[in-house]
């Protein structure tokens, strides 16, 4: 009886977030969304990643780690806060750049400022290696 009450849960929550989603995105394609910069508002954004982050199942993730390694989960937990902390003070700043030279993602940034062939090498090899031992 459990596991039905979860399916179906399960089931109307796709169900409802497909139709807000159908009804939020009316008349807005990609491109609209990613350049429309200031006017998407600060909870559709804050709820965005919330949803990002969570929906990437990275809390389980590292409940899963912290059950099976121990401290480690911990250690993960902390890197994430102290890692969002980083990007939160340097976000003005970001922004500014992004605005300054017109770009729209991290991937424009990594590519405008980052355009040397070395460069992207080591942060390919970085990013391997970062997510190959985690």
């Amino acid at each position: 009886m459990e596991s039905l009450f979860l399916i179906i849960g399960i089931i109307a929550y796709i169900i409802i977030s497909l139709l807000i989603g159908l009804w939020k995105s009316k008349g807005v394609n990609l491109e609209n969304f990613v350049a429309s910069r200031n006017s998407i508002g600060f909870w559709a954004i804050l709820f965005s990643l919330v949803g990002t982050i969570v929906g990437g199942g990275m809390f389980f993730g590292v409940g899963q780690i912290g059950y099976e390694a121990g401290i480690l989960g911990y250690i993960v937990g902390a890197c994430y806060i102290i890692g969002f902390f980083l990007l939160g003070l340097t976000v003005s700043k970001i922004r500014k750049l992004f605005e300054n030279k017109n770009y729209l993602s991290m991937i424009d940034m990594v590519d405008g400022e980052y355009k040397s062939q070395k460069t992207t090498t080591v942060f390919a090899i970085v990013n391997f290696f970062t997510f190959f031992s985690y």
